[in-house]
């Protein structure tokens, strides 16, 4: 099995919050002490057996789930190769066809805090409800993501459709 990578896990620690919700979703990191059993039903069985392949949709011996998006359930997983790109993937479809949402963990963790600072004070359905973002929001929120992460469709579309505006 993987182990998290050790710049992965001082920064998460540093981190200082576990999760970011926003509306119905959000986003939960889980803590180090929870990596272990997170890797279970993805990389590792319940009884500790490999789940990793190289065929098409398998999940890669090289994958590490880190937390989960939260209206779904869908893991959040990085890869332990340097620069350690961030990914999610629908879960139950049968194979695993990821999505890049960070090109790096740097990237990630911009991404995580422009996500958090649009989401203040939008964090259940009702505050989002009584607090909606007004156009320049969306735009400045669209614009930020882009300069965190790149013009990359997939990681763009993961942190718009997060926000709730996905086109």
């Amino acid at each position: 099995m993987a182990k998290a990578p050790s710049i992965y896990v001082s920064q998460r620690s540093a981190l200082g919050f576990d999760s970011v919700s926003y509306g119905y979703g959000g986003i939960e990191l889980f803590e180090a002490d929870q990596l272990d059993r997170a890797q279970v039903g993805y990389s590792v069985s319940k009884d500790g057996k490999s789940l990793t392949g190289d065929g098409k949709g398998a999940w890669r011996e090289n994958w590490f789930v880190v937390g989960r998006e939260t209206t779904l359930g869908d893991p959040i997983f990085l890869s332990t190769d340097a620069p350690h790109a961030v990914y999610t993937a629908i879960h139950g479809e049968g194979s695993w066809n990821h999505g890049l949402i960070a090109p790096d963990l740097e990237a990630f963790w911009r991404c995580l805090a422009v996500f958090r600072k649009h989401a203040k004070g939008r964090g259940t359905p009702i505050e989002l409800e009584e607090n909606p973002p007004g156009e320049d929001e969306v735009e400045e929120y669209g614009t930020r993501i882009c300069e965190c992460c790149g013009e990359g469709d997939d990681a763009v579309d993961f942190w718009a459709g997060i926000a709730e505006f996905a086109d």
